[in-house]
């Protein structure tokens, strides 16, 4: 069916394709299984929002706290706020349900793509579809509560219906549906926003590859496509300065973004992102053959040359492996692990080698060549099976930073703190917030930054400004750091701290103290005017 005919191709599944699907499908829940109860505990902050805004209270932290942007995938928030709105979201129950059905969609789409129906293409499509569901980051990251699953969901469905478009007869429809699907995109992750460009470079080379390509013609489509898309982008900005009072999302102050100079590295392809590339392949296919795919694409060039492959679909899967590639390269280190930012990535590493197999099969009339092409696919499962089982089972065992372990280390425990000592609106700074917020009866407080525009501003900029927020403006009942977060905001070096708090329990913080070089404390701490005597800690000591 082409898009000219409906917008949306038909997505009709014969039983092979059916079979394998879900045969895939089993798999990947499988895989998932020992996660049923993990979520990380980001995605705490995301369901409060969504549980804020569907009970009418805004885009808030907590009932009465100012709007802020404190989360990065709004329209995953929104899709959460639904399910929160009609009374059936549970957290490990209904982010987990949603994410399936994402996937179940990416598995299916990626199904309908396999044009020529055969043995070897379905054999194929079924390892293919057997390398996602065993990947230990897409695993991982679709059942994490996080929009990692609509995020990718939604990058495949553009690719899925810009390959069904005929590419010389684009009509008006599709264009806004193109534009509409990519500030989705942008709107579930801000890095998205790269997507953006997929199809105007995808119409511009698939039409000089036809030598169809007219200026008046595909550039009177690209400039519709660019005001379509720069529309929903002013409306975003103007909602965000009007609501927010900010064009950037507080996120966005926290942990910045990318500058020139680091866009200008990986073009020049300078020896970190070098290495951070053959790191994520690795993570791929196997240390052993990661190799492979550099090799891949040169032969796949060779065959394209040829003209022995569909120009149009490789030339699309290429560029958004490569898209997938540049925005992972192009973000931090993400201290949750396991490539969170790469769930795309590892999808179209998969389909560059189904479709990649797919020519080559259908280059080899022998026997005994497709055995041998069989056999190399069936190595790439192997390869990717020895390096993903082991980092899958890792992260079964110590499944990190839970919202259950942050519920109960702060939201649960700070609760009984108050309770036992009698404290009536008290407040709390703690950098892991999701579990915190999602369970405390306390005015919540983000060191982290996320959520707090101040802390998020000035924390390391203007600490004067900083400190004199903590101690003089907020003034929280409960203080907790650690880590990281009792470097970055070294409150003993501000008299205030230890004039107006007590600690309830600390401890010398050995990771801080290798960062900054001197002995500093970390722990839980309570404002001095909050009890009547330091006996009375011997409640909740």
């Amino acid at each position: 069916m082409n898009l000219n005919d409906n917008l949306i191709p038909g997505i009709k599944l014969n039983i092979v394709q059916l079979i394998i699907i879900t045969l895939a499908f089993i798999v990947y829940i499988f895989s998932i299984l020992p996660l049923s109860d993990w979520l990380i505990d980001d995605a705490g902050i995301s369901f409060v929002f969504s549980r804020n805004l569907a009970a009418g209270n805004g885009l808030v932290t907590q009932p009465g706290m100012n709007p802020i942007e404190g989360y990065s995938n709004f329209l995953w928030v929104i899709l959460m706020a639904v399910f929160y709105l009609v009374g059936l979201f549970e957290p490990y129950i209904t982010s987990k349900i949603i994410s399936c059905i994402l996937v179940l969609g990416i598995f299916i789409l990626l199904g309908k793509s396999v044009k020529k129906q055969s043995v070897t293409n379905y054999l194929l499509l079924f390892i293919t579809l057997i390398l996602i569901a065993t990947s230990a980051s897409f695993v991982i990251w679709t059942t994490s509560g996080l929009e990692n699953p609509l995020y990718a969901f939604l990058i495949v469905l553009l690719w899925y219906l810009i390959l069904n478009a005929d590419a010389k007869n684009i009509t008006q429809k599709q264009l806004f549906i193109f534009a509409l699907i990519s500030f989705g995109i942008l709107i579930t992750r801000p890095d998205g926003i790269v997507y953006i460009l997929v199809l105007p470079i995808y119409l511009i080379g698939s039409n000089l590859y036809t030598k169809s390509f007219s200026f008046k013609k595909n550039g009177t489509l690209l400039i519709m496509y660019f005001l379509y898309a720069a529309g929903l982008i002013a409306a975003l900005l103007l909602f965000r300065n009007l609501y927010f009072h900010d064009f950037f999302p507080n996120t966005y102050h926290v942990k910045g973004g990318p500058d020139s100079e680091t866009i200008l590295s990986i073009i020049t392809l300078e020896t970190e992102y070098l290495i951070k590339s053959q790191e994520l392949l690795s993570t791929f296919t196997g240390k052993t053959i990661w190799l492979s795919f550099p090799i891949l694409f040169l032969v796949w060039i060779i065959i394209i040359s040829l003209k022995k492959t569909d120009f149009h679909r490789t030339f699309l899967t290429l560029l958004m492996y490569c898209f997938s590639l540049g925005v992972y390269l192009l973000l931090p280190i993400d201290w949750m692990g396991e490539y969170r930012f790469a769930t795309p990535f590892y999808l179209f590493s998969a389909f560059v080698i189904l479709f990649f197999f797919i020519d080559l099969f259908a280059l080899t009339s022998k026997r005994y060549g497709k055995i041998l092409l069989l056999l190399v696919g069936l190595a790439f499962v192997y390869s990717s099976a020895q390096e993903n089982i082991p980092r899958l089972q890792t992260w079964h065992k110590t499944k990190k930073v839970s919202f259950a372990r942050i519920a109960n280390n702060y939201g649960f425990k700070f609760n009984n703190y108050a309770e036992k000592l009698n404290i009536k609106n008290g407040s709390f700074l703690v950098p892991d917030i999701g579990g915190t917020l999602y369970y405390s009866e306390l005015k919540i407080y983000d060191l982290g930054g996320l959520c707090d525009p101040v802390i998020a501003k000035n924390r390391g900029k203007n600490q004067q400004k900083f400190y004199d927020y903590i101690f003089e403006e907020i003034k929280p009942t409960f203080i907790h750091t650690h880590g990281y977060f009792t470097v970055v905001s070294k409150f003993d070096e501000d008299n205030r701290f230890s004039e107006d708090y007590i600690p309830i329990n600390e401890y010398p913080d050995t990771y801080a103290e290798k960062q900054i070089g001197r002995k500093i404390m970390s722990g839980d701490y309570i404002r001095k005017d909050a009890i009547s005597s330091v006996e009375e800690l011997s409640k909740i000591r």
